[in-house]
């Protein structure tokens, strides 16, 4: 199992280039972490790296159960296993525990035959597990984002409004009713 976390954090995942803008108005571009929070904060974004947005924009999606394919697929270039990533001068936390919330996640909602997977010597069947799991974050990122861009259709201002408001947000009802509703 840790093979092929390993591969997957190798990965970088996309998302529908439909929501390209939301990445805009919320996400610092650069994806250096540390000092980004403060160039973050000086250009009214919530978001100090795009990979932030993408996880909490996962994490949204997941809660809510909601799934979107990808289809003209975009990727800010940047590894599932350099999110986060610790260095001297930003003095911020790794993300790794993040990391394995995500790959646990992917692991609960997969198809995946494990045990076969296990007895499988062909590296082809551990690189289609690791593309269904890259899949599958995809599609709950996507919903997550469309979530997050229904959101701001109706209140342009909100997830900039206040620090905490992607907090209630994830925390909202929205969330949970949606989630009744795929249930």
């Amino acid at each position: 199992m840790k093979y092929l976390k390993s591969i997957w954090a190798e990965r970088t995942p996309g998302y529908n280039d439909d929501y390209q803008s939301i990445f805009n108005k919320l996400a610092n571009k650069s994806n250096e972490g540390g000092d980004n929070d403060e160039k973050a904060l000086e250009t009214g974004k919530i978001f100090a790296t795009q990979y932030e947005m993408y996880i909490y924009a996962f994490f949204i999606g997941l809660y809510a159960n909601e799934q979107q394919e990808s289809n003209n697929r975009v990727t800010f270039g940047h590894k599932i296993s350099e999110w986060g990533k610790k260095n001297r001068k930003s003095g911020r936390e790794s993300f790794l525990e993040i990391q394995d919330f995500i790959f646990i996640s992917l692991i609960m909602k997969s198809d995946l035959d494990f045990i076969k997977l296990e007895q499988a010597s062909d590296e082809n069947e551990i690189k289609k597990a690791v593309s269904l799991l890259i899949d599958c974050m995809e599609s709950y990122a996507n919903g997550g984002l469309q979530l997050i861009k229904d959101k701001c259709d109706t209140n342009e201002s909100y997830f900039i409004s206040s620090m905490d408001a992607p907090l209630k947000y994830l925390l909202s009802s929205t969330i949970s009713t949606t989630k009744e509703n795929k249930l």
